[in-house]
């Protein structure tokens, strides 16, 4: 979503960046944020364990859809401002991973 930012002018870097106006370090940021993030839900589940009850598995699916939503979002936006490379480098990477997890999710169903 940052080089749709940048292309909207809804964010501006003083020095731009290799990735379509966005600088590396931006990217390493968000890498750093979500393993900092992830790492204390994980904390917090291996101290706090609670029994999943069987019968709302498919409560698992919400995260996976709304990125998959935002993968369609992302893909709307990118075609209005005909950022077709993108296009292509966002929905490789963004379906790809709302693939593997539906496929996770319902091969687990079954057992």
């Amino acid at each position: 979503m940052d080089p749709l930012s940048v292309k909207s002018g809804s964010w501006i870097w003083l020095d731009g960046g290799p990735y379509f106006g966005v600088p590396i370090g931006n990217f390493i940021g968000w890498y750093i944020v979500t393993i900092i993030v992830t790492g204390a839900f994980r904390i917090f589940e291996y101290f706090i364990p609670q029994q999943m009850n069987k019968t709302k598995n498919s409560i698992m699916l919400i995260p996976v859809l709304g990125y998959g939503l935002i993968c369609l979002t992302f893909l709307s936006d990118a075609a209005n401002f005909k950022m077709y490379d993108l296009m292509l480098i966002g929905f490789f990477t963004m379906i790809f991973m709302v693939t593997i997890n539906l496929l996770l999710f319902f091969s687990r169903k079954r057992f």
